[in-house]
């Protein structure tokens, strides 16, 4: 039996050559498949969060109904705000008032003034900021995820 071939020398870098080039390329696919999976998810808790929010506006709804907006770090939201803002956010244990940057609530009435059988349409929307660890990595950028949902009381 022969001795094994040597391989020249110019060959004897190129597996660790292909491992160093391909090695981000193939964790920047993987760290943006989790991104586009956590982007996903809170995109989904958001919209069950602002439907439960526009359905509790319209069956809780009483005679005086009054627009409202959040802003995260504001302490002054209205006590009809903050009713809604916690049915919505009880759906969606991962999002808390910290997290969300913006909760609008707005009504309109449809087909005939208040109090004569129109359409009562609540509207909530909720923006967040989200932090993808890919974009951390390249350069620190945030994207904006919003939602909204509308429910009528006839």
């Amino acid at each position: 039996m022969g001795r094994g071939r040597r391989r020249p020398a110019a060959a004897k870098g190129q597996g660790l050559l292909e491992f160093a080039l391909l090695t981000p390329l193939v964790l920047l696919l993987i760290l943006g498949t989790i991104d586009g999976s956590r982007a996903l998810m809170t995109y989904v808790m958001m919209t069950n969060a602002v439907r439960d929010g526009a359905r509790y506006s319209v069956v809780n709804a009483g005679p005086a109904l009054y627009p409202c907006t959040y802003q995260a770090g504001d302490p002054s939201d209205a006590l009809h705000c903050a009713a809604v803002i916690a049915a919505a956010l009880r759906s969606a244990p991962t999002l808390t008032r910290a997290s969300v940057s913006r909760v609008t609530l707005a009504y309109n009435f449809v087909g005939a003034l208040e109090g004569s059988g129109g359409t009562l349409e609540a509207r909530v929307t909720m923006s967040d900021t989200f932090q993808p660890l890919t974009l951390l990595i390249l350069g620190g950028h945030t994207l904006t995820l919003t939602t909204s949902a509308t429910y009528l009381r006839q």
